[in-house]
């Protein structure tokens, strides 16, 4: 994973293969010959919540694209579950934030927003920790919890050529995108509800590959 610097240039060679970034300063160092194109991405904001009931153990996870500046939702996904818990539904929203970051925007640089700090800590650090340590929690035999989940953000993480900024926002506290996101886990009448309030438009742009055909497309470019 990279943090992306607003200063940065995407660079490209003659094939539209992404070479990396540089800041302007650092362009000199990059083989001319190599050199077609440098732009800076459109950032794609994609807001990413999920919650369970302890009681009922239902819940539910949703995930926003949301368009700032239109005011304007470009794309979402939710799912409800009978028995789950808040972390497992927080993780498979940023799961799906990442396969809508990796699909559906590959060429944008995006930025993936959770008001939760387990799933933000996770995958801008433990992850990483915890991948080198075989899955098992520092200086115990215990192995990792909700690990199917975690395996699989970390594929997508780890994934050639794939970049994303991955945030703390602050929830419930008037940020459009992170109460679309967390209207959108409790259903899709609270979604509307929160649509009317805000007077957000919708403009739907791309569909949403499944987690297998993604997960498969990585094992097999890793071949």
């Amino acid at each position: 994973m990279k943090q992306i610097n607003s200063s940065e240039l995407y660079i490209y060679n003659k094939d539209n293969q992404y070479l990396g970034s540089a800041d302007f300063s650092c362009m000199l160092d990059w083989p001319t010959s190599e050199i077609i194109t440098s732009k800076r991405r459109k950032q794609m904001n994609i807001y990413c919540d999920g919650g369970a009931s302890i009681k009922t153990r239902k819940g539910g996870f949703g995930v926003v694209v949301y368009d700032e500046e239109n005011n304007c939702v470009i794309n979402y996904r939710y799912k409800m579950c009978d028995q789950t818990t808040n972390n497992r539904e927080e993780l498979k929203a940023i799961l799906t934030g990442l396969i809508l970051a990796h699909d559906t925007y590959p060429n944008e640089e995006c930025v993936l927003y959770s008001d939760s700090s387990y799933c933000v800590n996770i995958c801008n650090d433990w992850i990483y920790h915890w991948a080198r340590n075989e899955w098992k929690l520092k200086g115990k035999e215990q192995q990792v919890e909700n690990l199917d989940l975690i395996q699989q953000i970390y594929k997508i993480l780890t994934s050639e050529f794939f970049f994303v900024d991955i945030r703390k926002v602050k929830g419930h506290a008037g940020n459009i995108g992170n109460e679309l996101a967390d209207a959108l886990a409790h259903g899709e009448d609270q979604y509307k509800k929160i649509l009317n309030k805000y007077n957000v438009n919708e403009d739907f742009e791309f569909g949403l590959k499944t987690l297998e055909e993604i997960l498969s497309e990585l094992d097999n470019n890793k071949k």
